[in-house]
């Protein structure tokens, strides 16, 4: 019995001394192996960090100097800022128009019901939307994208009929004027092509848009381009912005005589939506060979001042382009914020007279 006793004694001893060693055996390992891949990890961060760090800093120091050598003129014989060509190059390669199809995919996905009024509340407070404006319960948009176009009372933006042209949306003044040897300056400095802007909208304004006027649509152009930011904090840095990003441009004739109206696309804007012309399709991966398309049939031929004509899915910026008298006058001011229906001339100006362009 003692010797049997004793075997007993030993057997567990050793058993509980392997196992301690297995497992010790098995802990060391994977500290090792920890170690290991953490100490491969350190040497690759530092091998490569300071490498490619240097590169690149030598890159954008040859670019600079190259920039700075070789000047890029402009139609009307000035020079773009190096920087600004910098910019322009470096957003080309951002693939913008994927992140806006994704975007605007996670922006038409159905919320819970539940965390609607929570969730389109925070946006409203962080962008400054009015919601005293909507007489719908906030529950009832079933995606961001459909609060984001959300229509408003009726009342919420009367027209002012005594002006012969009001705004045809809710945003900030970027520019506005007569066109002086085809070109027209934005804000801050920077010029144009006589084809540019007037009003920016910003997240939180009101995303449909309206004829600024009673015109004749004769047909439309659609430019591929690219989708960079429009934001006027970005856009300084951009010569010609708005003849780079996609755009739709509508052509017809006013009371005064020529006429456009472009809407202007941008990143993270999910797509450009003309009620009255069903063929446009904004924002798509594949493209016709053409980048334009003259005579597109419209169901819109003649529209009212204050009609109803699109929408942006997610913001972007008005163009407005048309001949007007000589003595034209606007009763706006640069930076200033208005709103769809806000009369953008002075109402005692008759458009008998003989035209003169502006924008």
């Amino acid at each position: 019995r003692n010797s049997y006793k004793c075997c007993t004694d030993i057997y567990s001893k050793g058993f509980l001394k392997i196992s301690m060693n297995r497992r010790f055996s098995r802990r060391y390992a994977s500290n090792a192996t920890n170690h290991k891949a953490t100490s491969w990890y350190s040497f690759v961060k530092w091998e490569w960090s300071v490498p490619v760090g240097i590169s690149l800093s030598l890159l954008g120091i040859l670019q600079w100097r190259h920039l700075q050598k070789y000047p890029y003129p402009t139609n009307n014989g000035n020079v773009y800022e190096p920087i600004s060509i910098f910019v322009v190059k470096c957003s080309y390669y951002l693939p913008l128009r994927m992140i806006s199809r994704i975007w605007g995919w996670i922006a038409s996905l159905e919320l819970p019901v539940v965390l609607r009024p929570t969730l389109y509340g925070f946006y409203a407070r962080t962008f400054d939307a009015n919601l005293d404006e909507i007489d719908v319960n906030l529950s009832d948009f079933p995606s961001l994208v459909d609060f984001f176009v959300r229509p408003l009372k009726s009342d919420a933006r009367p027209i002012d009929h005594k002006a012969n042209m009001v705004s045809p949306s809710d945003g900030t003044v970027l520019h506005f004027g007569p066109v002086t040897a085809c070109r027209v300056e934005q804000v801050k400095g920077v010029t144009y092509d006589l084809k540019h802007f007037l009003v920016y909208l910003a997240p939180g304004d009101y995303h449909r848009f309206h004829s600024p006027t009673d015109w004749e649509i004769e047909f439309r152009k659609h430019f591929q381009g690219k989708l960079l930011s429009v934001n006027p904090r970005v856009a300084k840095y951009l010569p010609d912005l708005f003849s780079l990003n996609e755009r739709v441009i509508y052509i017809g004739k006013w009371a005064g005589g020529f006429m456009a109206y472009t809407a202007v696309g941008a990143t993270n804007v999910g797509s450009i939506k003309v009620y009255c012309d069903r063929e446009l399709q904004t924002n798509t991966l594949m493209w016709p060979e053409a980048k334009h398309w003259k005579d597109a049939s419209l169901g819109c031929a003649r529209i009212s001042k204050g009609e109803l004509f699109g929408e942006f899915r997610m913001g972007s910026t008005v163009v407005l382009l048309f001949e007007a008298p000589k003595d034209f006058k606007f009763c706006i001011q640069v930076g200033q914020t208005i709103k769809m229906g806000q009369a953008l001339t002075d109402c005692s100006v008759a458009v008998e007279e003989k035209p003169a362009h502006s924008s």
